[in-house]
């Protein structure tokens, strides 16, 4: 389970309205949930050999396999009062509506993205995760849409070291600047370098490299380090002694956990007005509202309006569910 996730049900869980409700929660056999909510597994079984080597390789596979899994764990729902969905899958909005039961949505991908837009009529609420995510759709109005942001704690009880010691400390000289995401082209790493040769910054990139060739081309140049995926820890030891982190993915971006982590750690964030940025720089300055995704702006702290624990998280979703169940967000 992705970790925003794990983080929004442990704030769920743990608010204080979680004593007026019971939580369930489909997930894979493996996810570390809050003992306080019924764990419903939700198993995805492996891509057959044979269609990796002559179908439509693995992504397709898991695509057809989450549908099946989800449908499979949600084919008897009628005894729950609502439904949130955090998938990238349509079948959780289709088993609501054949039950009846009122659908709330967040979304982590663009309003774009077929598995939302197909579905989108189906949305008692659609939540969003950053302004910028919010002005692109196009599918809901603005009584069935809202923004809440993730709260991103540095540190907490299911976070894990991994087990290979990738924690160690890295000598990376100082000063330097750091651009963090799979090594692809759509995160932007070549974006960050350009802007880091304009602040006279040696580059330093973490993340899984994705895209070989890629990552060669990004390497050719003498003053960047790809340093590749780090665990959680020594990632965030990174990003602490780095003069700046850089934000230039190439596409809009609907959130961006690692800013959030960066301010929270002391580290200056510079790059495009999306995601999380573009709402810091409009929310600490609002006369300086960012007028398109690849806007230069600079953030140096998280304005006191974003929230602070996984419970504030917790209880702006509570309200949102009483809200859709007495149908105030239809």
């Amino acid at each position: 389970m992705e970790l925003s996730s794990l983080e929004m049900i442990y704030g769920i869980a743990h608010a204080k309205s979680r004593e007026q409700a019971e939580i369930a929660v489909v997930a894979h056999p493996d996810s570390c949930l809050p003992s306080t909510v019924e764990h419903i597994e939700a198993s995805i079984p492996k891509c057959p050999v044979d269609y990796l080597r002559w179908g439509d390789g693995a992504d397709k596979w898991a695509t057809l396999a989450i549908e099946s899994s989800l449908q499979s764990a949600l084919h008897d729902i009628s005894g729950y009062d609502l439904v949130h969905d955090q998938t990238s899958a349509v079948s959780v909005a289709f088993s609501a509506r054949r039950f009846g039961i009122p659908l709330i949505r967040t979304l982590r991908l663009l309003p774009c993205h077929p598995a939302f837009a197909n579905v989108a009529s189906l949305v008692t609420h659609a939540v969003f995760l950053s302004n910028s995510q919010l002005a692109i759709d196009e599918w809901h109005s603005s009584a069935r849409r809202s923004v809440i942001h993730d709260c991103v704690p540095l540190r907490s009880p299911w976070t894990f070291e991994s087990p290979d010691g990738l924690s160690k400390s890295l000598d990376l000289g100082s000063p330097f600047a750091i651009s963090v995401g799979r090594v692809e082209p759509r995160k932007g790493h070549h974006k960050a370098l350009a802007l880091a040769r304009t602040l006279s910054l040696p580059l330093r990139v973490v993340g899984p490299v994705t895209d070989d060739e890629y990552a060669r081309e990004l390497g050719k140049s003498s003053d960047v380090t790809i340093i590749g995926e780090l665990d959680k820890p020594a990632c965030l030891d990174l990003i602490s002694r780095a003069t700046v982190l850089l934000w230039t993915p190439s596409i809009p971006e609907p959130g961006g956990r690692v800013v959030i982590e960066a301010l929270r750690l002391g580290t200056s964030v510079v790059g495009y007005a999306t995601g999380a940025l573009g709402d810091i720089v409009s929310d600490s300055d609002t006369s300086r509202s960012p007028q398109s995704f690849d806007d230069i702006v600079r953030a140096d702290q998280l304005p006191s309006c974003w929230p602070d624990t996984v419970n504030d998280l917790g209880e702006q979703y509570w309200q949102l569910y009483f809200s859709a169940v007495s149908g105030d967000c239809e």
